[in-house]
This record gives structure tokens, sequence and C-alpha cells, in this order.
């Protein structure tokens, strides 16, 4: 993460960790209170990798299931098929359709995180 003033890269980290925090008190809160975890939609990064840890396995041989870690890329998150025109409706060249994409994958992820704080 670049600093474009001094302070400006502790004071991102700060905010990213407020919201961690706030998310893991939420998940620790309803397991202390009997309730179902609801985790963060797949749409996001925190659900995407949910899934990979409980659900994302290769088959290795003779059927075994073997788990292979992961950080977090856009390669996990759901399929967004890339746009050809912005909003404008000016054709966006090939180059730039990979970052229009995960642009829109992004955005798709603030509101499904929004919906899901929200919603608990």
């Amino acid at each position: 993460m670049k600093a474009t003033r001094p302070g400006e890269w502790e004071l991102n980290i700060k905010r990213m960790d407020r919201k961690f925090v706030e998310t893991v008190r939420r998940l620790a809160a309803a397991e202390r209170l009997g309730k179902p975890l609801e985790v963060p939609p797949v749409h996001t990064a925190m659900g995407a990798l949910v899934e990979h840890i409980t659900g994302g396995h290769l088959e290795g041989p003779g059927g075994i299931s073997k788990f292979q870690p992961m950080n977090i890329n856009y390669g996990l998150l759901p399929p967004l098929e890339a746009p050809k025109v912005d909003e404008a409706g000016v054709k966006i060249p090939m180059k730039e359709r990979g970052r229009a994409k995960k642009r829109l994958m992004s955005v798709r992820a603030i509101k499904a995180l929004k919906a899901w704080r929200d919603a608990g």
C-alpha cells in the first residue's frame, strides 16, 4: 500500500483492522449466543476464502481430497463477464477490460458485504 501523505498507510491499516475486528466480534458473538454463523457472501474476499477453506479442495490420488492453501485473488471470486462498453456506451479497449472486470467485481463485493453487515 503506497502512502501519499505521512501516516496515511498506518491510517488505512487501522481502518482495515477495525472492520476485521468488527467482523470477528460479530462471528464470535453469534457463536457464543448459539446462533448459526452467517459467513460473508462468496462474492467478498472473506466469503471466497471461507468457501475455499471449507469446500475448495482438489482430488488427489485414490480420490483423497487434498487441501491447497491459497491467498485471496480474483480467481476465487465467482466469475463475472468483462464489460465490452463503459457506462457511456464507449467501447472499452481489450487491455482495459480486465481492469474494468476487477472493478465491477470489487463493486459487487462491497454491495454484498454491506448487505451482509446490515442483515445481521
